[in-house]
């Protein structure tokens, strides 16, 4: 259990440590529970600021009002540095680092871009294109060139999710496929006809957004948990030897047992008999050259 608890030692110790090798026990024992944590308080600071805007009220601009944020911050470094260790215990360069960032990114123009979307939508007034793929910048260009219309705007999508909660997306996604060619039938005594209502100039645009925003996060989050899931490479590299992690793997004891090892200590030799074992052997030696070589007796 001590070991276990080690690897948040090493956690600290190493956050500026950007070489070396870290096992996948290292890196997921540290990575699921800061995670958690990231996700719990984020879940508490999203309904601190939905709560906010349905009292039409400006939630507080400073991040670091928000815990979720401080957690983020605060572990980004040592974050990073023991997803390079993991990498290189996989005998991958550093570079693959960037792939949750760009999970990460992707997330939020997603995000940015489903606001901008209900923005010009009928959930909040008068539908005005919400398939349009620039709405992902919408909300950040409304917000620098007129704050009261973005807060106007957030504290309606607001009361949207209070009233309707989920079903606000499924609306939105209904419309946005109207505006993009939604089947429109026209009937009359003499005929039937099938006309294409809504604007369709953005369907390819809107196309490309999903594949974007929606197929890009996932696809990027797999594709870093399989690379960090996989066990270590038996081979060394670069970035310093094979160890195979005492957490991992335990070693197989020796249970051999010698029952003659305690009469060793009855034969073994003090320093004194030692030094004057090794003065009889040099004056023995000395002798015997007198004798053989010198000739005297």
């Amino acid at each position: 259990m001590k070991q276990f608890f080690s690897i948040y030692e090493q956690f600290v110790l190493k956050a500026f440590n950007f070489q070396g090798r870290a096992t996948p026990l290292e890196y997921w024992g540290v990575i699921l529970l800061v995670w958690l944590i990231i996700m719990y308080t984020l879940m508490g600071d999203i309904a601190e600021v939905h709560t906010f805007l349905l009292a039409r009220e400006i939630p507080p601009m400073n991040p670091l009002y928000y815990d979720s944020f401080i957690v983020f911050v605060l572990t980004l470094i040592p974050r990073l540095s023991l997803n390079m260790r993991r990498l290189h215990d996989r005998d991958r360069t550093g570079f693959w680092v960037i792939i949750p960032a760009i999970a990460i990114l992707s997330g939020i123009a997603l995000f940015s871009g489903l606001a901008g979307a209900m923005m010009n939508s009928s959930l909040t007034g008068v539908s005005n294109n919400p398939d349009d793929p620039m709405n992902i910048l919408h909300p950040f260009i409304l917000l620098l060139t007129a704050p009261y219309l973005f807060w106007e705007e957030m504290f309606a999508i607001a009361a949207a999710f209070q009233s309707a909660g989920s079903e606000t997306i499924a609306t939105l996604i209904s419309e946005i496929y109207a505006q993009n060619g939604g089947a429109d039938i026209r009937r009359s005594s003499s005929n039937v006809s099938v006309g294409i209502a809504g604007n369709t100039g953005h369907t390819w645009g809107f196309v490309f957004v999903v594949i974007a925003l929606v197929v890009t996060p996932v696809v990027t989050t797999v594709w870093h948990l399989i690379l960090n899931v996989l066990p270590t490479a038996p081979v060394d590299n670069i970035y310093g030897p094979a160890q195979i992690a005492q957490l991992q793997y335990k070693k197989k004891k020796d249970n051999t047992h010698n029952p003659m090892a305690g009469y060793a200590c009855l034969f073994e030799e003090t320093e004194e008999e030692k030094a004057r074992k090794r003065e009889k052997g040099a004056a023995e030696v000395k002798e015997l050259y007198r004798q053989r070589v010198l000739g005297n007796q």
